[in-house]
Parts: structure tokens; C-alpha cells; sequence
């Protein structure tokens, strides 16, 4: 069988003007990543990236350490949706809603959680450029494109929290409620590991941080 390492993008830029660059931290744990597979001598037989800067400084900061093949795949489909842009829309049809801080991470997530929902619901009356059901249908598509081809492969793929939970329901068949806290608890850098054939994929792990569940790396355990 093939198989496909989901890898979540490293720590972004939470509270920053722009949300889609690697921290410093990001930066790390993408570097921790590739030293982790190399030290396993990984091999990769083909490289998938969404279209987002965070996406691809985190895989740059894995082929620091780990030798890639030379050309990556670049797929848009694998972009994470508009979630500041969701997050103004449900504030502005909920204006007694606290505003979170851009450094409130607590206030961000507890009102990302009631917009993901509200969103899912066809609640909220505009600010979107793209439905749910569209995200999850770009994303059902790309990941259809990844398992086309030669089963036996190895394929590591770099994308969001958002794609990743996606890329879940389809394997497992849940509801969009499971989705939502799937990606909610999504860790930067986690690795999401798929056995895959024509046939069927199987979920081997999840939101596995190998390279940080250790001594000394416990704080860079992140979510944003």
C-alpha cells in the first residue's frame, strides 16, 4: 500500500497583520520535522503543498534536514479558508459578541468554535467568499488527486488544520461537528499518517508531534 504524512503547517503569525508566515517557532518545528524524518531515513517518493505561504515556508524548513524530491507539487486546493474573514462575519452578526485581542488565543478559538458552527449552518447572513460545503468540496478534490496514480508511494503532503479535518471526514465518515474539533485541536506540525490503495485509505495516526513530545520541546507544542 501507499502512504501519505499529512503534516499540519508550523506555529503562524496569530495576532500579527499577516496570519500566513511561519513564527519563529514555526520556523523550528518545521526544522525539528525534518531532522525527526531524517533521522528515520524517510524517503519521499512525491511532495504535495497547498498554495500558502506558511505551507510552503514549513516545508522548506523540513528539506533543511531531510533530502526531497526536487519538484513539489503545488496544489490551492489544499488552502485553509478565509478564517479571519469568518470571524469578522460572525462578530458583525453578533455585535454583543466579545471581540477577542489579536493576542487573546483563548477569545479566538471560543469564537473561531461559534463561527465554524454558524458557518456550517448557513447562519451567517454574507462576509464569505466561499461556502463550507465549497471548502469541503476543493479540498475532497485534491485529496482525490493525491491517491490518483501509483498506490505504492510515499507521499508527504503539507497543508492546514482545516484541509487535514476534511481529508479525515472523507476517510471516516463523520459529521461536520467531529470535523469542527478535529481541527480545532489540530497541533502545528503534527504528522497524520495514511496507509492508501485504489480501494480504500486507512488512518494509522493523528495529530502526532513526535519531534516535540519531548524534553525541552513540551512549550512548543502549539495549536495556532
Amino acid at each position: 500500500m501507499g502512504e501519505i504524512y499529512l503534516v499540519r503547517h508550523g506555529q503562524a503569525s496569530l495576532g500579527a497583520e499577516n496570519y500566513d508566515q511561519l513564527s519563529e517557532l514555526g520556523h523550528r518545528q518545521s526544522r525539528w520535522l525534518g531532522e525527526y524524518f531524517a533521522e528515520r531515513e524517510m524517503v519521499f517518493d512525491e511532495v504535495v503543498v497547498g498554495g500558502q505561504h506558511r505551507h510552503r515556508q514549513t516545508l522548506d524548513g523540513i528539506a533543511e534536514t531531510l533530502p526531497l524530491p526536487q519538484e513539489w507539487q503545488r496544489d490551492p486546493g489544499l488552502n485553509e479558508f478565509a478564517f479571519q474573514q469568518l470571524i469578522q462575519a460572525y462578530l458583525a452578526d453578533n455585535p454583543a459578541h466579545p471581540v477577542p485581542g489579536p493576542r487573546d488565543v483563548k477569545g479566538i478559538f471560543s469564537t473561531f468554535r461559534l463561527a465554524m458552527h454558524a458557518w456550517a449552518k448557513e447562519e451567517l447572513s454574507g462576509g464569505m467568499d466561499e461556502s463550507l460545503a465549497g471548502f469541503c468540496d476543493r479540498v475532497a478534490a485534491a485529496y482525490r488527486s493525491i491517491l490518483a496514480g501509483d498506490a505504492k508511494r510515499r507521499v508527504l503532503v503539507v497543508t492546514s488544520g482545516g484541509p487535514i479535518s476534511i481529508i479525515m471526514k472523507e476517510i471516516m465518515g463523520f459529521g461536520i461537528d467531529t470535523m469542527i474539533g478535529l481541527q480545532i485541536q489540530s497541533k502545528n506540525t503534527a504528522v497524520n499518517h495514511l496507509y492508501f490503495n485504489p480501494d480504500t485509505t486507512y488512518v494509522t495516526s493523528f495529530n502526532h508531534v513526535p519531534h516535540l513530545d519531548q524534553p525541552g520541546r513540551l512549550d512548543a507544542i502549539t495549536n495556532a
